[in-house]
């Protein structure tokens, strides 16, 4: 069920080459619109990208790989972005201990989220509709909490640049 293991290998460093030009480009928009703006249409266009187009896609490939290179450019900017949001948020002398600790909180997501997804896959047959969906809930839920931050921080203006 799904697509060749050398396709799924390939899908993996197409993912990865789009995501290098997601690392760069988001930074210069972050300057004069924001990082947690930034970050926002980030997380929702990841969001959008991964309910829209990977849950539709099937067995196309054409549709996974257009996925793949879309969803790498865009979730690249989560890389580059976050210590520049965890700076933002937080004194400079307070930095390192800031940052330790939001990429503490994210390794716990990290350390069960594949664990999570062979499990949802299980119990769904092999199927990947209900992993495409957890993921799609957990970026949604990571632009609530980047909007949540940003209206803390900053007030929720959409005119604000933060």
């Amino acid at each position: 069920m799904g697509i060749e293991t050398q396709t799924a290998y390939r899908l993996n460093a197409i993912l990865n080459a789009g995501a290098i030009l997601g690392r760069v480009l988001p930074g210069h928009v972050a300057d004069p619109f924001g990082v947690f703006n930034t970050m926002c249409v980030t997380a929702l266009t990841c969001t959008a990208f991964i309910l829209g187009l990977w849950f539709n896609a099937g067995r196309d490939e054409t549709m996974i790989t257009s996925f793949a290179v879309l969803f790498g450019f865009w979730s690249g900017a989560a890389i580059s972005l976050t210590p520049v949001c965890v700076g933002q948020i937080c004194d400079t002398k307070d930095y390192g201990k800031r940052s330790g600790t939001s990429f503490f909180v994210t390794s716990f997501g990290a350390l069960t989220g594949i664990p999570l997804a062979g499990a949802i896959l299980q119990a769904r047959g092999g199927a990947y509709d209900g992993l495409i969906l957890f993921a799609g809930g957990c970026y949604g839920a990571s632009l609530a909490a980047f909007i949540t931050a940003r209206c803390i921080a900053r007030g929720c203006g959409l005119k604000v640049v933060f």
